[in-house]
């Protein structure tokens, strides 16, 4: 595993070498290791924020991002050390309002409404309407304007839920308001399937319901930083379940995002 997880490292530093950005999401660089087949054979290396953390030659830069020590200046190293300050703040006012699992993302998803549509001349001037956000008490509850909002919203009730005859409940409460909430699915592919087949039919319509959707623009202008974008991540969740599933089930060369046969019944 020694060989494994420095044969990633040094991987990850000849992207990082060669990206024109100072911070990469880690995710994303996952995706392109992944790509470059970084991750072929066994054993399986570390995951790769744990690689990263332990290799002198990389930094975290904050917020799930990383970069290259050798990259970091004095101006660099305050911005990060900023962005850790806001990442360890914003966490912190998201379990206050979300105890569980929905915590970081709910919040995002109202940092992400808060700032839409305002323009800002410089970086400094976003972390400062961020600052000033959590100290007046946190970004405002974004409504849901549209089904997939909504269905959205009862995915972060459902992952709080203390029963799973209610988080199942939920989920299926969320399909019925939008077909295309693949959270909804992941989560009955969870807490509802009985067999890893059953979970497959409902990851794959986890993707399905992704791609439709994020729509196939969106695949293509956003490819180098897809993790990064708050929508993204039903899609990726659903993905990496299918793929994971599919493993176990012995299936290795079919592909991620093959849909099923038939749908699986939500009922």
């Amino acid at each position: 595993m020694a060989r494994r997880n420095r044969d990633l490292a040094d991987a990850a530093f000849d992207l990082l070498r060669h990206d024109r950005r100072w911070d990469v999401p880690v995710w994303d660089l996952a995706i392109r290791l992944l790509a470059r087949g970084s991750y072929r054979g066994e054993p399986a290396p570390m995951p790769l924020a744990a690689v990263l953390a332990s290799d002198a030659r990389f930094l975290d830069a904050g917020l799930d991002m990383w970069t290259m020590a050798e990259a970091v200046t004095p101006e660099l190293e305050a911005d990060i050390q900023r962005r850790k300050q806001f990442g360890g703040e914003l966490r912190s006012y998201g379990e206050q309002r979300f105890p569980h699992r929905a915590a970081k993302e709910r919040t995002l998803a109202d940092v992400v409404a808060a700032v839409a549509g305002r323009s800002f001349e410089s970086k400094g001037e976003l972390d400062r309407f961020l600052q000033d956000l959590l100290a007046t008490g946190g970004p405002p509850y974004a409504r849901p304007r549209t089904p997939l909002e909504e269905a959205q919203d009862l995915v972060y009730a459902a992952w709080d839920a203390s029963s799973q005859a209610e988080r199942i409940r939920l989920a299926r409460q969320a399909l019925r308001c939008a077909p295309d909430c693949a959270n909804a699915y992941v989560l009955l592919a969870e807490e509802a399937a009985r067999t890893l087949v059953e979970a497959a039919g409902l990851y794959g319509q986890g993707v399905a319901a992704g791609e439709r959707a994020l729509g196939p623009a969106l695949f293509e202008r956003e490819a180098s930083h897809f993790w990064g974008i708050l929508e993204t991540r039903p899609y990726m969740r659903a993905r990496l379940g299918l793929a994971m599933t599919l493993w176990e089930l012995g299936q290795r060369r079919d592909l991620p995002g093959r849909q099923p046969e038939r749908p699986v019944p939500l009922q």
